[in-house]
């Protein structure tokens, strides 16, 4: 866990209350980006810690205030980052997320960005170099890449897989503020590079995820393919945990063990997100005539006002609004 102080406090390269300094300097870091304050009720105090390890860099970023920001494409480099505190709204092409303590993105090159960060927010970035993780792609994992590598953006750091590379990512920050001049050394660095990278390619989900290793993911067992199945072909009907476990042949405690060593959730939590997925993508497609909660009922909820809000926090958007940009 992350303590309770600003990580990196030692390696402050900047703190400005100019947006145009603060551009300046970020755009320098990463890439040119617009940054727009979005209340002139509360100043800019922006805050920026940064620590080069080889081919990473390990950064803290917080700005004071509410800002909005819009830096496109990547291009060169994919962004491993999660808030401490606060919130932020990331549109990552065509798609909505909204992370706080306890999730995490990984922004690959391919999509353009844009993202809405709260006052109160302050986020681990981790800047890893394009070129050094298809590299390591192509000569460790031997494949061969016919497309860009891109990450499917949502990481969920409570989870088996994503808790371990947010361990990996608090292993390191502690280490620079103890030790820098070990862990900088290029042996070390190197090393500690190829291990980032080798988590990330095997526990996060992305387009090359068959062809790692000359396999593919682990096949899952039948009794949790079983349950998916029934699942997805029933998630609109009021289920129950006893009913997934019938269609499963198995008993509740094996079904709840293979769930979470397989899939790092619970059945029921798979069968909201099969609820959610389908209510979205029904909003998205809407018609005008269409409402919220003639959806939301065909999704399998039943309680409006838990799902507006549970909606809300999964997608960064109400449904209502989801339903008006789909209508208008």
């Amino acid at each position: 866990m992350l303590s309770s102080r600003v990580p990196l406090e030692r390696y402050n390269r900047f703190s400005s209350s100019r947006v145009d300094e603060v551009r300046e300097v970020v755009t320098h870091s990463y890439c040119p980006h617009d940054l727009e304050p979005a209340t002139l009720d509360k100043p800019l105090k922006a805050r920026y810690n940064s620590f080069d390890l080889g081919g990473l860099s390990l950064n803290f970023l917080s700005y004071g205030t509410d800002v909005e920001i819009t830096p496109g494409k990547f291009q060169t480099f994919y962004m491993l980052e999660f808030p401490i505190a606060g919130s932020v709204r990331l549109e990552y092409g065509d798609s909505v997320y909204e992370t706080l303590p306890g999730t995490g993105t990984l922004l690959s090159p391919c999509e353009p960005v844009r993202s809405q960060w709260s006052a109160d927010c302050g986020q681990v970035m981790v800047k890893i170099e394009r070129r050094a993780l298809e590299q390591y792609l192509r000569r460790q994992a031997n494949v061969s890449l016919t497309r860009p590598l891109e990450f499917e953006p949502f990481i969920d750091l409570a989870g088996n897989r994503g808790g371990l590379i947010k361990d990996f990512i608090v292993m390191l920050l502690g280490q620079a503020e103890k030790c820098p001049d070990l862990i900088a050394q290029k042996p070390v660095s190197a090393a500690l590079e190829r291990a980032l990278m080798a988590l990330m390619l095997n526990n996060l989900d992305h387009n090359y995820c068959r062809q790692l290793g000359g396999g593919e993911r682990p096949v899952l067992p039948k009794v949790v393919s079983r349950a998916q199945k029934f699942i997805d072909a029933h998630y609109a009907e009021p289920l129950t945990l006893d009913g997934i476990v019938a269609a499963a042949g198995c008993s509740e405690r094996a079904l709840y063990a293979a769930f979470r060593q397989f899939l790092q959730i619970t059945p029921l939590n798979y069968l909201k997100t099969v609820r959610f997925q389908h209510a979205r993508r029904c909003l998205q497609a809407a018609a005008a005539g269409d409402r919220v909660a003639d959806i939301a009922y065909r999704s399998g909820f039943t309680h409006m006002g838990r799902f507006a809000a549970e909606y809300t926090h999964r997608y960064g958007e109400k449904p209502s609004d989801t339903l008006r940009f789909a209508t208008r």
